[in-house]
């Protein structure tokens, strides 16, 4: 396309949207060749990202609007770059058969909203057409099949370059101290039912120590899924001050006596013996810290009648430890660097196409 041309195109472009008034006009975000982005365009792209910025950042005014910019100008990226791909599909002289988009279009019907009648009535509730869904699925193909031809999903990652990878960043996979932990938990509901929590969990132990496996007791005691009866494994970072210290006591295969917990941010674990608490922690939590505050004896019923009441009674066992170590370059470490390495290059590859197009194709961004 020569100069002349590309002027021609923009002005008319915008002559039209001059004559559409200030709304139009202003509407207008950036120019591809003959096709344009709008400001509603992005702003709706970028809606439900938008959204979750504000919710992390609603204290922050001065770090929202930064992040809201920048989500905003790479909105904006993405939305140009679709259609420099959508040109060069055009000017390539490629062409996607109505066939074939009747067909994607159909499948997407099944997938998303099962039949055509639910789909309508969705697109109308949400302000989009059929024809509006419709010209989204056929762009979405086309941008699909053009990246797939244009950036090489084939890059080769020798085991050599991810060998020296490895070896020059073992910090990245130092895994720390981890246990692997199962707990029962039984909720306290009111202050009528307190005992029958504890003497459920109380049939519970004598279980475990008659030689019943824990997931068992769970499935039992917790059908609900007021448990983890499968286990999870936790980085020493990840543990509460309260279970840390649980554990720490513990041996792989070993699981505490009866505990409780009080409600709130300053609360109460007690370990019961003989239908009674026997000892008690006091914690609190303020930001993500958690503290130990006061550990206590209870040499009798009455010593423990002040503790707030209880939440939830719970049973502790540990499955498992590792200490702490490096990821050996197993078939997980290896695919983890690979994709590393594939995302970098194929990034690279797009870059360098997005720039091949616009060298070649008018594109001309509005400021604001």
């Amino acid at each position: 396309m020569n100069f002349c041309y590309r002027r021609v195109v923009f002005c008319a472009l915008i002559g039209a949207a001059l004559q559409s008034r200030a709304q139009l006009a202003n509407g207008i975000k950036a120019i591809i060749h003959d096709s344009v982005v709008t400001y509603d365009e992005v702003s709706e792209s970028m809606h439900g990202s938008e959204k979750l910025l504000v919710r992390r950042y609603y204290d922050r005014p001065d770090l929202l609007e930064r992040e809201v910019e920048k989500l905003r100008k790479d909105t904006l990226d993405v939305l140009v770059n679709r259609q420099l791909i959508l040109h060069e599909f055009k000017t390539a002289g490629y062409n996607l058969p109505e066939s074939v988009v009747d067909e994607m279009v159909e499948e997407e019907i099944r997938k998303k909203f099962i039949d055509r009648r639910t789909m309508i009535r969705t697109l109308n509730e949400e302000g989009y057409t059929y024809a509006t869904f419709r010209q989204r699925e056929r762009e979405s193909f086309i941008e699909s099949a053009m990246r797939a031809k244009n950036i090489s999903h084939e890059v080769i990652v020798s085991p050599i370059k991810i060998k020296h990878y490895y070896d020059a960043h073992l910090d990245e996979f130092k895994v720390e101290d981890e246990v692997k932990v199962r707990i029962l938990t039984l909720p306290q509901l009111s202050e009528s039912v307190v005992p029958s929590a504890r003497q459920q969990l109380e049939e519970a132990l004598a279980k475990l120590k008659a030689g019943e496996s824990f997931t068992n007791i769970c499935t039992l005691y917790a059908p609900g899924g007021q448990s983890n009866k499968e286990g999870t494994w936790y980085e020493a970072s990840q543990l509460t001050k309260h279970l840390s210290d649980i554990l720490a006591p513990l041996k792989p295969g070993e699981h505490t006596g009866i505990l409780s917990r009080s409600a709130g941010d300053d609360y109460w674990i007690c370990e019961y013996g003989g239908g009674r608490p026997v000892r008690g922690r006091h914690y609190t939590v303020a930001g993500s810290k958690e503290k130990l505050l006061d550990e206590k004896y209870f040499d009798s019923a009455a010593a423990s009648t002040n503790l707030p009441p209880c939440r939830e009674f719970f049973l502790v066992f540990l499955e498992d430890r590792h200490t702490a170590h490096v990821k050996p370059l197993d078939e997980e470490v290896r695919t983890k660097i690979e994709q590393e390495f594939l995302s970098q290059e194929r990034s690279r590859l797009e870059k360098q196409w997005m720039e091949k197009l616009k060298k070649k194709t008018f594109v001309r961004v509005f400021p604001g």
